[in-house]
């Protein structure tokens, strides 16, 4: 089963207030993940570039140089928009990626106290 997921502009109201051009109505985009391990780091890295790229479609991202306002505009929606992505998605790994945590394991011998993490050297 191809699993996919589809991601919804919701700040297009807002943004129509900060650059013109981004005045119209809500879009979606569909992101296919059935292709990686959406649990493993690499998999969860590769959805959110997946999920970038279609947010930066979205909110109207373009090459070259752009108004500071239209490119601040662009910035917020694409945020704005793959938080929600994130949030709908429900998946712990993504999450975690998104948000910039890093699982990390600590291995400590119980009678060395200098490799201890707590600081008591």
């Amino acid at each position: 089963m191809q699993r996919s997921m589809t991601f919804v502009c919701a700040s297009a109201l807002m943004l129509a207030f900060a650059a013109p051009s981004f005045a119209q109505s809500s879009q979606n985009r569909v992101v296919e993940y059935g292709d990686v391990d959406a649990y493993s780091q690499r998999g969860a890295e590769t959805i959110l570039n997946r999920v970038e790229h279609a947010s930066e479609q979205i909110c109207g991202d373009r090459p070259g140089p752009m108004p500071i306002p239209e490119r601040q505009g662009v910035a917020a929606c694409t945020y704005e928009t793959m938080d929600i992505a994130v949030a709908d998605m429900n998946n712990p790994a993504v999450t975690a990626r998104y948000y910039g945590y890093d699982p990390q394991v600590i291995v400590e011998d119980p009678d060395d106290a200098y490799l201890s993490p707590k600081g008591n050297y």
